[in-house]
């Protein structure tokens, strides 16, 4: 079984000063992450301007987490061929609202 290898941001620099209560409903999230699963595509990179990095390059196997689209705005590419498999997800921290509730539509 091959070992996933893990590429980190720094995320208490790029969060500092951002608390629960100053993101946005809807963006609850303080991390996401995604592993790459093939590479017998072309295009569909995740592309991160504000960083001047994509994940063309990033090895089959890898992760890289980062904070969302707080400080890491982020697009994908258009597929241009095959299929690309990937694993995505997102850490969030919940703490109680009063009478607040994500709505879609204010999104």
């Amino acid at each position: 079984m091959k070992k996933i290898k893990i590429l980190l941001c720094d995320l208490a620099n790029d969060l500092n000063g951002i608390d629960n209560k100053s993101i946005p409903l809807g963006v609850g999230f303080v991390a996401a992450y995604f592993v790459k699963l093939n590479n017998n595509f072309e295009g569909c990179e995740t592309v991160f301007p504000r960083q001047e990095w994509n994940t063309k390059d990033l090895p089959v196997g890898h992760m890289v987490t980062f904070p969302g689209v707080i400080t890491h705005p982020h697009y994908t590419t258009r597929l241009a061929s095959g299929i690309k498999y990937s694993l995505v997800g997102r850490v969030t921290i919940l703490s109680p609202r009063e009478n607040e509730f994500d709505d879609i539509a204010k999104i």
